[in-house]
């Protein structure tokens, strides 16, 4: 272990009182960046295209779609499909609903409610 990772550990361990899952590479960093900063290029060009075919969302009017609704129907088109186009889709209806919320008691809360991914084995 190097000095360096000998470091990290200990900041980690006192900071967050957990234990890193390992050393992870500034190249590792710098291509996750870059995947998030083209989903997210993705996202922002699906956006410009949806104002100009659903117009503007103002924040004290309805909402002009279903986001809900729409989320679930692009999760099923990509795994009916694979297409990825319905993951950003998906992304920024999800973005819209928080932006818009259609449900009466919206909040957020960070809190572990015990609801996580899970792991493949």
């Amino acid at each position: 272990m190097t000095d360096h990772d000998y470091i990290r550990a200990h900041l980690l361990q006192e900071i967050c009182d957990i234990k890193p899952l390992g050393h992870i590479s500034l190249e590792e960093i710098e291509a996750n960046r870059k995947q998030f900063e083209t989903f997210i290029e993705l996202m922002n060009a699906r956006m410009r295209q949806g104002y100009f075919r659903y117009g503007r969302n103002e924040p004290t009017e309805p909402a002009k779609i279903d986001y809900l609704n729409h989320i679930k129907k692009c999760i099923e088109a990509y795994e009916r499909t694979g297409n990825q186009e319905r993951l950003v889709d998906a992304s920024n209806s999800c973005r819209l609903e928080f932006l818009f919320p259609s449900l009466k008691k919206v909040h957020f809360l960070s809190n572990d409610d015990g609801f996580h991914a899970e792991i493949f084995k």
